[in-house]
């Protein structure tokens, strides 16, 4: 099984335990496994927001059979969408082709969603930059071949209340799970569970970087905070303990920062130490490195996706893909991305082997078995 932690950190206890509980489990995703306890320390950040992006897209799940077949996983880092009409949505949002037949080739394909969608709400008074689209970005999400969007974010609520539950409703109603917000504190925290392949797959979303009025209360809707480290073990405890693979997305660290601090070093090192099999970052709005600390996955921060950063490094990307066996990473592959405008494009020859040398040097800290492919432009990582 797989277990998805979406955190947003910035700073503060995270206490995680692992179990099991269900939010959407597709009828044909379905089993159990372990349990974790996690005790890390993350140091409070303050991040100032960056510019606007726009439109998204996603795919059907996988259909689950035969058990223990490899597992493909992909993920990339923010989407995010301005309200616009679906011929600008279509020329300026929609990834490229070469990008979307990644996205729908995986067997799980994940994003954080940095926006709103809905016609109703308006902007959070004094906010600097909010984010909000429509219903035909939930469409476009899942044409492209997206399954799995954590709306546990500093955007999420942009638009207010009714614009974050109309989002919630647009991915359901389009077959798209979200996780990490939600109209009650039991729907903000509850783990969303699928079984791919015969392997579990739960999916648990926080966030540390929480503007005013964004926390689910008991009067509120609103979004899971891994502040309340009560909830977030309990949540955690859930998902682990009916997990093959555990899958941590934070959204964390200090923005426009190609290198991850210490602390967030630390906290990976912990949260593997008990029991996580990857973990995905974002928010920096910049590509970091990529660690295998004890034959698991850390990838820092997986830079934009669908975004528009205002600066040429937020313009290059990553898309990442896991091949997992028998409950265990075995392989990756990165690919260049190259964001025109807000779409993102996957990018070849000199300019895309340059992206990936750039990305296998931050890695190289960790000591990480990198590979570039110049012919294909892809950089392998092995975990023997």
């Amino acid at each position: 099984m797989v277990v998805f932690v979406a955190v947003i950190a910035g700073g503060m206890l995270i206490t995680i335990v692992c179990s099991a509980l269900a939010l959407y489990a597709h009828p044909e995703k379905q089993h159990n496994k372990r349990v974790v306890s996690v005790s890390v320390r993350l140091p409070v950040q303050h991040t100032a927001e960056v510019p606007p992006a726009q439109h998204t897209v996603v795919k059907p799940l996988a259909n689950t059979t035969a058990p223990s077949l490899p597992l493909t996983l992909c993920a990339v880092g923010d989407i995010s969408f301005m309200r616009k009409d679906v011929r600008y949505n279509k020329a300026h949002a929609f990834p490229h082709s070469a990008v979307t037949r990644l996205l729908q080739n995986a067997d799980l394909t994940f994003g954080n969603l940095e926006s709103a969608l809905s016609t109703r709400g308006t902007p959070i008074p004094g906010k600097k930059y909010t984010f909000c689209g429509g219903p035909q970005h939930a469409r476009l999400l899942k044409a492209v071949g997206f399954d799995v969007l954590s709306t546990a974010n500093n955007h999420s609520k942009d638009y207010g209340a009714v614009a974050l539950l109309d989002t919630l409703k647009m991915l359901k109603d389009n077959q798209l799970i979200s996780a990490g917000s939600g109209q009650s504190i039991a729907d903000a925290y509850r783990p969303v569970f699928l079984t791919l392949k015969g392997t579990r797959v739960a999916f648990l979303a926080f966030s540390n970087v929480m503007p005013p009025g964004f926390g689910v209360t008991a009067s509120s809707c609103g979004v899971a905070s891994i502040r309340d480290s009560r909830r977030v073990a309990a949540a955690f405890h859930e998902a682990r303990r009916s997990a093959d693979v555990v899958v941590i997305s934070i959204h964390w660290g200090k923005e426009l920062s190609t290198t991850p601090s210490r602390d967030q070093i630390n906290a990976a090192h912990k949260l593997i130490d008990q029991g996580a099999d990857i973990i995905l970052g974002h928010h920096p709005h910049v590509v970091q490195g990529i660690e295998i600390y004890k034959g698991k996955m850390v990838a820092y921060s997986l830079g934009n996706f669908i975004f528009s950063p205002g600066n040429s490094l937020g313009r290059q990307s990553m898309l990442l893909i896991m091949q997992l066996s028998d409950g265990k990473l075995r392989s990756a592959s990165v690919y260049p991305i190259y964001i025109e405008g807000v779409r993102p494009a996957r990018i070849g020859g000199s300019r895309g082997c340059s992206l990936l040398r750039g990305i296998a040097l931050r890695s190289q800290s960790f000591k990480t078995p990198c590979a570039i492919n110049t012919v294909s432009a892809e950089l392998t990582i092995s975990n023997k």
